[in-house]
């Protein structure tokens, strides 16, 4: 599928021109993280463009574009698992915004540039990482992304119809036929298969018996969804009884009164929403800059958050083993690879 973003279309008619100066500069604007020695950099751009999964948050951010009086601020909601393939397939926004195991395939393939961490006012990071080191977020020295809030790939239960959750069984269950919502992303939807079956979501030992209790459960799904928004809502509408959901620790008002609540299943994914510039990122300046400003936008809440009693698995690409059997399944669900 081909996307063509706001700044795509205004920069079309310009491509036979820039393309002759392909060979002298980066792919983005020749701009260089690594070479930023003071804050704030000379940046030298009015526009900017963030992918982000979560639609709420990215509403809120805009208020970045007021705080520095830009022209342009392009807020497109993009899941991560898309954001990794659309990196992967030459698109650069100027900011993405990634669940921990895409951030890190990102960074490993060359996907991201460096942060200025040395002269970045809100590096280090404050936020809990728990389970993982600030080193996950680095590679050879440098570091590629920042941290933003935790985020756990949790149980979702519509409270009109269970009082708790305490098991992903639930989601397995007949009595919820036609009522059950998983994830699209194939290395996640595996991830809660292989929790199902008791084993270890990043490397399971009998990869075999994740497809069957998948395929097994496949005539009680509602949906596989690609934006967890779209089941946010089925929920809302009185649609789906169980689910999995991003759980984010954001104070978020415009998702109260919506009649989820989240159980306890006995192991979860356990992530961190984590902002970083692409390598071919068309204004890394204003980028760096709007995660500076992202840092101190306070969206955090400890309601329903328990995450120290909770067992945590934290989030890290898979095994090779498991990356394929996850994508094959998805593949026999007629799941689309993204």
């Amino acid at each position: 599928m081909t996307y063509l973003t706001r700044r795509d279309a205004l920069k079309a008619t310009a491509a036979s021109v820039t393309v002759s100066m392909a060979g002298c500069l980066a792919r983005g604007s020749g701009q260089d993280l690594s070479s930023v020695e003071e804050w704030p950099p000379d940046r030298n751009a009015s526009e900017i463009e963030l992918w982000t999964w979560q639609r709420y948050w990215g509403d809120q951010a805009m208020g970045f574009k007021h705080a520095e009086d830009l022209e342009g601020f392009d807020r497109i909601v993009v899941p991560s698992f898309e954001q990794e393939r659309r990196l992967r397939d030459g698109e650069a926004p100027d900011v993405v915004h990634l669940f921990s195991r895409q951030f890190a395939n990102a960074m490993e393939e060359g996907l991201l540039q460096p942060l200025p961490t040395d002269v970045m006012p809100v590096w280090p990071p404050e936020v809990p990482l728990r389970g993982q080191e600030l080193s996950f977020y680095g590679q050879d020295g440098d570091f590629y992304g920042y941290p933003q809030a935790p985020v756990a790939m949790s149980l979702a239960y519509h409270f009109d119809v269970l009082s708790e959750a305490t098991d992903w069984s639930l989601l397995w269950d007949e009595a919820h036929e036609g009522r059950v919502s998983m994830p699209a992303d194939p290395v996640l939807l595996g991830q809660i298969g292989a929790l199902y079956t008791g084993q270890d979501p990043f490397d399971p030992e009998d990869p075999d018996a994740v497809r069957e209790a998948l395929l097994e459960q496949e005539p009680i799904v509602d949906n596989y969804w690609t934006h967890w928004f779209d089941a946010w809502t089925k929920f809302e509408q009185g649609e789906l009884d169980v689910g999995v959901l991003p759980h984010p620790r954001m104070c978020l008002c415009s998702q109260d009164y919506t009649p989820i609540r989240y159980g306890n299943p006995g192991g979860r994914i356990y992530a961190q929403s984590t902002l970083a510039v692409p390598a071919d990122a068309a204004n890394p300046y204003l980028a760096a800059e709007f995660l500076n400003w992202s840092a101190n936008l306070k969206v955090g809440t400890e309601t329903g958050w328990f995450a120290d009693e909770w067992d945590l698995y934290s989030d890290r690409p898979v095994s090779g083993e498991a990356r394929e059997t996850y994508r094959s399944v998805a593949a026999d669900l007629g799941i689309e690879e993204a």
